[in-house]
């Protein structure tokens, strides 16, 4: 038994290895930032004027139950909290610890580019973290390479437990029959719109869905010449609203150059021919969206939440005017969200206390505490129904309650493709010369999809 899980252990690091590090260049879905900050939490408190989170005071005295305690130790990685989140993580810590006589949690932080690697080492050594803190994509890339690396959350967790979180999050690290992670964080974009621009056009609300988005992205160039939408293009994000798979059911080939997947990729050059989008906005994408918005000559920008401050803080004057909105949904009626996840290594001592600390950091009230300090909303649904969820006092409260709304419909559109990167960059660089006008759409997606079917087999 011992030499086929080593075996098993050596095919996921020959495997994982070459997709890790070619993920390493950039930011990519194995790559999600840590919980940003630079939203306040409250009507006028800023960032650097939070109140540190306090752990719960712990008991004065050892009782005779904690003495005779067994003891044991869970080794807990996270990406990118380090120093922002030092008092919330550790107040966790300290508050678990007191609950679990004998427990003993040890922390270690990883910048984003190291955790993955670090990952591989411990698995191929055997000495392996105990929780692990992972986006969906690497979840999967794991999971689907070998379904022996991590412990079935589905088969862990009970089925009551699983039903606290929301359904399309907790599914999102579904591979064949289980689930690999326990889902944390999460961040869901909006839309931001200048009311002044849409009322000089005589628009009276922000689109609901993308055919409304297209009407008035027309009606804004029409009567003020400004555009009413520059998109940041993300196909993969596109054809998961739209209901279009990126792949067939066994992962053998890709699915997304059916007729409705051309429609999503026909869309945008559409938009670009009529002159409704910018013909330079594929290239500048998220930067040049953002620029036009904070001159003033954007009505409307689907992003996250976390832009609000920066529009604050460099064009006031348009802030003023600035409003938020849920993001238009398309033809599947399903929302793009960024997630992360605990996951934990079946190679673990205490695999059956490592899911344990995982769902209390990840129970109502931890990650309540997490959302009213940062821009995320969470996994859990409890924690969406308490009042801070509620209030619309600011526009950061109006986001983010729109946001923790919108975890209804929120998927994660990211399958864990050993050959991400490759992939990727296919889909990008077709598409650009169907933008450019050098093929087709349709040929683009065929052209994209031949290279996909390559690397998948």
């Amino acid at each position: 038994m011992q030499r086929i899980r080593s075996i098993a252990v050596v095919a996921l690091l020959a495997l994982l290895i070459p997709v890790l590090a070619a993920c390493g260049g950039g930011q990519t879905p194995a790559e999600a930032p840590a919980p940003p900050t630079d939203v306040p939490t409250n009507g006028d408190t800023t960032e650097m004027e939070r109140a540190p989170i306090q752990a719960d005071a712990a008991p004065n005295e050892t009782t005779p139950a904690q003495e005779d305690a067994e003891p044991y130790t869970i080794k807990f990685w996270t990406i990118s909290l380090k120093p922002t989140f030092d008092d919330y993580v550790n107040g966790m810590i300290a508050t678990y610890e007191a609950a679990n006589p004998g427990a003993t949690i040890e922390w270690t932080d990883l910048p984003g580019d190291q955790i993955k690697q670090r990952l591989l080492t411990a698995i191929a050594s055997g000495d392996v973290p105990d929780v692990v803190n992972l986006n969906t994509d690497l979840t999967l890339q794991v999971a689907s390479t070998n379904p022996d690396v991590l412990v079935k959350t589905s088969e862990a967790v009970a089925p009551e437990q699983q039903q606290e979180y929301f359904e399309g999050l907790w599914e999102s690290t579904r591979f064949q029959d289980a689930t690999y992670g326990i889902p944390w964080y999460a961040t869901v974009r909006v839309t931001v719109y200048n009311t002044q621009i849409l009322s000089d056009a005589g628009i009276e609300a922000p689109p609901q869905t993308y055919d409304d988005l297209v009407t008035i992205a027309q009606t804004v160039k029409e009567q003020t010449g400004k555009w009413g939408y520059a998109p940041n293009i993300n196909l993969v994000e596109n054809f998961l609203m739209a209901g279009v798979p990126l792949v067939n059911e066994d992962r053998s080939a890709a699915a997304f150059n059916s007729p409705e997947g051309i429609a999503v990729a026909q869309f945008y050059i559409d938009l670009k021919e009529q002159g409704l989008i910018p013909e330079d906005i594929l290239a500048k994408g998220y930067q040049g969206e953002l620029q036009l918005y904070k001159e003033g000559n954007l009505a409307m920008q689907l992003a996250g939440a976390s832009l609000l401050k920066q529009i604050e803080n460099d064009a006031p004057e348009v802030y003023v005017t600035t409003d938020v909105a849920p993001h238009p949904t398309r033809e599947a009626g399903i929302l793009p969200v960024a997630l992360m996840h605990l996951v934990v290594p079946a190679q673990s001592q205490v695999s059956e206390q490592a899911i344990d600390f995982a769902l209390f950091v990840t129970n109502a009230e931890n990650q309540l505490e997490l959302a009213r300090n940062s821009v995320t909303v969470p996994s859990i649904i409890a924690a969406t129904e308490a009042p801070f969820f509620q209030e619309e006092d600011s526009l950061n409260a109006k986001a983010r309650k729109i946001m923790a709304e919108s975890l209804q419909i929120a998927r994660d559109p990211y399958l864990g493709l050993e050959s991400w990167s490759e992939m990727d960059k296919a889909l990008k660089d077709n598409y650009a010369e169907a933008w450019a006008g050098s093929k087709s759409a349709e040929q683009s997606l065929n052209d994209a999809a031949d290279m996909w079917n390559s690397l998948l087999q």
